[in-house]
């Protein structure tokens, strides 16, 4: 008489954690650009306005990259 052995394979979380680990990274990465695009579409934005408009708002030319940064990246 045989016998038969019976073996359920098994999942590694491990796997699933690492898998899961470069999706967020991945979406981090795409999240980032989109961020940076938003950016630097608001400075051209901004920075083609002329002097006076900029003055209108307490704005000049210099302070134009700063302001950019401050809105997105802080």
């Amino acid at each position: 008489m045989t016998t038969q052995s019976l073996t359920r394979p098994v999942l590694d979380f491990s796997l699933i954690r690492a898998l899961q680990t470069i999706g967020h990274n991945i979406g981090g990465f795409f999240g980032s650009i989109a961020a940076a695009q938003r950016a630097a579409d608001d400075f051209q934005r901004i920075n083609a306005r002329t002097d006076a408009q900029l003055a209108a708002d307490c704005i000049s030319r210099t302070d134009v990259a700063r302001i950019v940064f401050e809105r997105h990246f802080d």
